[in-house]
Order: structure tokens, then C-alpha cells, then sequence
């Protein structure tokens, strides 16, 4: 059972990548000022960190992004919009390829304890 909710909660946070990516297509630093934008990101940064607190396998990217459900996106980290764009454009793929990665992991693991029982 525990392996099927930390398949849910690695779906959702890749959605949460997803609704990042859209955001920021063909976006630069200077446009994520915009506040609309801007708190988007935000919202889908902290509900990645969220949905990563309750999965329970250990890993290093899970361990990142649960620091980030607790970001002070509006007088820590948000004051430096550049940082945040920084993060997108260059950590954001690699995090997603290891979600993607663990999750695919994850499901072979569960196919495999279904086809044995």
C-alpha cells in the first residue's frame, strides 16, 4: 500500500513540474517579476515540497524538495526572483528526470512483488 501512495504523491509532483514548465516557456528572469506568474510558481514549488514529505522513499532529490514546502516564498527566496529563474532554467529538468526516474523504478518494484503473488 505504501508503494502505491508514493507513486500518487510522485505523479503529483511531477504535475507540479509540469505546471512549472508551463508557466515558464519561453520565459525569462525579468518576466517571472510578474506577479501573477511569479506566485504561480510559487504555489506549485511549495506543493512539490509537500507532496515530497509524504513519500517515503529516501533519496536525495526527495530530501531537497521536501525543504521546499517550507520556503519563505515571499520575503525569502521570492526576493530574488533571478534565483528562483535560475533554479527553472537549470535545476528544474534534472529534478524532474529523477522524479521520473524513481517513479519508473518504484513501478517496476510494484509489478514485480505483483507478479510474484
Amino acid at each position: 500500500m505504501k508503494n502505491e501512495e508514493d507513486q500518487i504523491h510522485l505523479r503529483n509532483m511531477l504535475s507540479c513540474i509540469h505546471e512549472i514548465e508551463n508557466y515558464c516557456v519561453d520565459l525569462d528572469s525579468d518576466q517571472l517579476n510578474n506577479d501573477e506568474k511569479r506566485m504561480q510558481v510559487f504555489r506549485n514549488l511549495a506543493m512539490l515540497g509537500m507532496e515530497a514529505r509524504r513519500v517515503s522513499i529516501q533519496h536525495a532529490t526527495i530530501k531537497t524538495l521536501k525543504s521546499f514546502a517550507n520556503a519563505d516564498y515571499i520575503n525569502g527566496l521570492g526576493r530574488d526572483v533571478y534565483a528562483v529563474a535560475n533554479f527553472i532554467f537549470n535545476d528544474l529538468s534534472f529534478i524532474k528526470q529523477s522524479v521520473v526516474s524513481i517513479s519508473e523504478k518504484l513501478q517496476a518494484k510494484m509489478q514485480k512483488h505483483y507478479s510474484m503473488a
